[in-house]
């Protein structure tokens, strides 16, 4: 950023490829020379570079380039749209800070009895904010805090930061410094919005061979290693896995297995698949020719009495699971991929979107998309009219989607019976 204004480049010529973790001491890297900001500004600086938003270097720049031509006092403005934004973002990250501050609870490492161990999932990365907190306050005891974003250990002298130590294909702790001392414990897995994930994981696999030679090669393959690696959250008969031909042209994503998916180890068999199931019969699609699967493999519960109740999945497990969903649409190569509602939105672009605004067709990366509600959705609506409005919306999207899987690939122009 520093060279950026060195060169006077404005920030509508500037485009910001975002890194997997930010660097949040600001050392600049390319010799550019110090700027002179506000203390206000270096401090919301300091703190909106820890938020998770992939545009909050694009934000910090339009920030510092306005300070720096002629709006010294901005930050003073809180009506300015921009200063409102960053403002929030700020303060949810200071949110996360102390939430991880109050909440992380260390355990004794059953492998390492001298070593205590915490797991924690933060919504931004604030470990290496909030690191120097445990090890004030426990000093005399080493430890190791494990989040999908990163790890840190303490040896009762110095912290030293690390990646997850997670492997999603291999199921263990990866090799290393701070893996090894965590052998044993569940890990989390890492996880970004789209484009950081995508960057990363390509980055990863040229640069590891022997993690690639590990990546799976089938859906077989995929299917053992989510077997072998369990359920994130306790609880779970089994991992429900993908189901359909190996190379649909659809592959439609749901949230997570429910109650009659995880004991019959089938997705989309409880209440919702049988409602799904008679959607796609009305415009034409046949079930057996599609892929059926989910963002998170597992079923995640409260039990209540004798009746285990559905419990959405947090970001951090969809982050989770995101490795081999990715991997399952890479084996697959299907034509459109459909997020059936806001868990699978989140899973496919690392974004938390309301489907409200993203109903329709889209693009997951390199793969063709449409976005819709999930049936479950419409089992909870309220009253019959509404029920019956939104089920017919929603047999427009599926006769759409239907038709977009016929679309040429090279032009995208429909069938002729389509248009």
């Amino acid at each position: 950023m520093r060279r950026l204004i060195a060169e006077e480049l404005a920030p509508q010529h500037v485009a910001f490829a975002v890194a997997d973790a930010p660097d949040p001491a600001g050392r600049a890297k390319d010799g550019a020379p110090p700027v002179l900001l506000p203390r206000a500004v270096g401090e919301i600086v300091g703190l909106v570079v820890r938020h998770r938003d992939p545009e909050r270097y694009a934000l910090l720049y339009q920030l510092v380039w306005r300070v720096l031509n002629g709006e010294r006092d901005l930050l003073r403005i809180p009506g300015d749209p921009l200063v409102h934004r960053l403002g929030r973002m700020a303060r949810a990250v200071e949110d996360d800070i102390r939430a991880m501050q109050a909440r992380l609870r260390f355990r004794r490492d059953a492998a390492h009895p001298d070593r205590l161990v915490a797991r924690y999932e933060p919504e931004h990365f604030v470990l290496e904010a909030v690191a120097p907190f445990f090890a004030d306050r426990f000093r005399s005891v080493a430890w190791t805090i494990l989040t999908p974003l990163g790890c840190v250990r303490w040896d009762r002298a110095a912290l030293a930061f690390g990646p997850p130590p997670f492997d999603p294909f291999r199921g263990a702790a990866a090799p290393g410094p701070i893996g090894a001392a965590i052998q044993t414990a569940r890990a989390r897995v890492e996880g970004t919005n789209e484009q950081e994930s995508a960057m990363a994981d390509r980055r990863e696999t040229e640069h590891d061979p022997e993690r690639k030679a590990r990546e799976p090669r089938t859906l077989q393959e995929l299917n053992a290693a989510i077997a072998a690696a369990g359920p994130l959250v306790p609880g779970a008969t089994q991992a429900v896995f993908g189901e359909g031909p190996a190379h649909a042209d659809i592959v439609f994503v749901g949230e997570q297995p429910g109650d009659q998916e995880d004991l019959q180890g089938r997705p989309f068999v409880g209440p919702a698949g049988r409602l799904f199931d008679r959607a796609l019969k009305e415009v034409g699609i046949d079930r057996d020719e599609v892929y059926l699967t989910n963002a998170v493999k597992h079923f995640k519960f409260e039990r209540r009495g004798h009746r285990r109740i559905h419990s959405k999945p947090t970001a951090g497990e969809v982050r989770h699971y995101r490795p081999w969903l990715m991997k399952e649409l890479e084996l697959v190569r299907p034509r459109l991929v459909v997020a059936l509602g806001g868990t699978a939105l989140l899973a496919l672009t690392g974004k938390q979107t309301p489907i409200s605004r993203s109903r329709g067709r889209a693009r997951f990366g390199g793969l063709n998309g449409y976005v819709t509600v999930h049936p479950s959705y419409l089992l909870r609506l309220p009253d019959e009219e509404t029920r019956r409005r939104a089920y017919e919306d929603f047999l427009r999207d599926l006769a759409q989607i239907r038709d977009l899987a016929k679309a040429d690939p090279q032009t995208g122009e429909l069938p002729l019976a389509a248009e």
